[in-house]
């Protein structure tokens, strides 16, 4: 509740640089904490392969709606 109504007092630039910054950090801590589990699990070319015909996949259905 503090949080919100301190933001209701900032607008415009102000507002998108609190929500950017964290974006920003929200972004970092999962990637840090991807990065450390991803090291624990053996690659394979077959999750690797998957994990670019996936992205692929989702991509071109995206282009196409």
């Amino acid at each position: 509740m503090a949080g919100s109504a301190a933001l209701s007092l900032i607008s415009g630039a102000l507002l998108a640089g609190v929500i950017a910054f964290g974006a920003a950090a929200l972004l970092f801590l999962v990637t840090e904490e991807l990065l450390t589990e991803a090291h624990e699990v053996a690659e394979n070319p077959l999750l690797t392969s998957a994990f670019f015909v996936g992205f692929l996949a989702v991509f071109l259905l995206e282009l196409l709606s």
